[in-house]
């Protein structure tokens, strides 16, 4: 596990280390951008393990379709 990913989300997220960490483990190879993505609706309310079972599946948050 990166340090500085996991730094790096907690600075660009209101995440501790350790949920940090966690997040990283659960998804090590989603980009930074999904990853925000993913914190942002976890703090709008949505469960957290439901959206990261949406990310695996390729159901989860994608960039808008232009």
């Amino acid at each position: 596990m990166s340090n500085s990913r996991i730094r790096d989300l907690v600075m660009r997220t209101p995440l501790s280390e350790a949920q940090a960490e966690w997040l990283l483990e659960q998804m090590p190879n989603a980009s930074d951008k999904t990853l925000q993505q993913v914190v942002a609706l976890a703090c709008s309310g949505h469960p957290i393990t439901r959206i990261i079972a949406l990310v695996r599946s390729g159901r989860g948050p994608r960039a808008p379709h232009s």
